[in-house]
């Protein structure tokens, strides 16, 4: 995108701040106190900047293939039926989700 701005970065030091502001957007984000400690910690430990941990999270979970896809589809297709004859397990008590789910179904 900005290949001839960059040479002229390295050829003329004065413009660097300039290239900067033309080759990356920036882009503000909201985290919470965890997500931040997580991303400083994270970042720290791989001696990057939280800008370059982040944008290479966003490149990461961009970049998801078909093959990604069709593996997780298939193993939801393999859960399908896995518990199939384990009713002690997959019972619930009366407890105040089932009291809810009945009253909106209308048999309670």
């Amino acid at each position: 995108m900005c290949t001839d701005l960059e040479q002229r970065c390295f050829a003329w030091p004065e413009v660097n701040v300039r290239c900067i502001i033309r080759c990356i957007d920036r882009t503000n984000i909201y985290l919470d106190e965890e997500q931040a400690r997580s991303l400083d910690e994270v970042a720290r430990v791989q001696g990057i900047s939280c800008a370059a941990l982040i944008r290479r999270l966003i490149d990461r979970g961009l970049d998801q293939t078909d093959s990604d896809l069709e593996s997780d589809l298939a193993a939801i297709e393999a859960s399908f039926n896995v518990l199939c004859g384990e009713e002690s397990f997959i019972e619930r008590g009366t407890d105040d989700r089932s009291r809810h789910l009945d009253n909106v179904r209308g048999v309670g």
